[in-house]
């Protein structure tokens, strides 16, 4: 009779024991094993997640360097028009020639004034020289000679534009009356453009 109790006794402390074991075995290891290993991937969670961080700085300045060579490239290419908008200076005859073809395919009249300085600035890059063009002839060819000065590929700054009737023009009355009277049906007019060249 003892030991049916006993039996029964040791079976519950049995299952006390492995129920204890288990759980302090569950401990240790949660303790020793998964503690250790979660410490270590948060750390591995935070260097990814720095890693990323710096992937994507290094992505945003792969892109504004990308955009800063496009934009290089566009300046280059600017500056390119720009250098080509000078006059050359050892080209002065090809450059009168360009204006007296635009005059004659207008059919106007045309008086060039191309003062060159003899100032030379070996730091400067271009030469400022003035530049004064008259222009007599009918009046929508007188406004063509101008859009086609206009469309020049050369860099010229117009300071001062005067449009003037043929009748105004006469100096001391030299035409007579008739003369006048006929450039006024003709619709003539004259053109004075004082303006600024740039030479290389």
């Amino acid at each position: 009779m003892i030991f049916p109790k006993l039996k029964k006794n040791n079976s519950k402390q049995n299952i006390i024991t492995l129920l204890t074991f288990f759980v302090i075995t569950t401990g240790a290891g949660f303790y020793f094993v998964i503690l250790p290993f979660s410490a270590q991937i948060i750390e591995e969670k935070k260097a990814i997640i720095s890693e990323k961080v710096n992937l994507e700085k290094q992505t945003i300045r792969q892109k504004n360097i990308a955009n800063l060579e496009k934009t290089i490239e566009q300046v280059k290419s600017e500056i390119k028009k720009i250098e080509n908008s000078y006059i050359n200076k050892n080209n002065q005859l090809e450059f009168i020639t360009t204006l007296e073809g635009i005059a004659a395919r207008n059919k106007v009249e045309q008086k060039i004034n191309l003062s060159q300085s003899n100032k030379k600035d070996d730091k400067a890059k271009y030469i400022e020289e003035p530049l004064v063009l008259e222009v007599r002839g009918q009046h929508d060819n007188v406004i063509k000679y101008l859009l086609d000065i206009e469309s020049l590929n050369y860099y010229i700054n117009i300071k001062s534009l005067e449009m003037i009737a043929a009748e105004n023009t006469t100096n001391n009355n030299v035409l007579s009356s008739a003369l006048n009277e006929q450039a006024r049906t003709n619709n003539n007019m004259s053109l004075r453009i004082i303006a600024t060249t740039y030479w290389r």
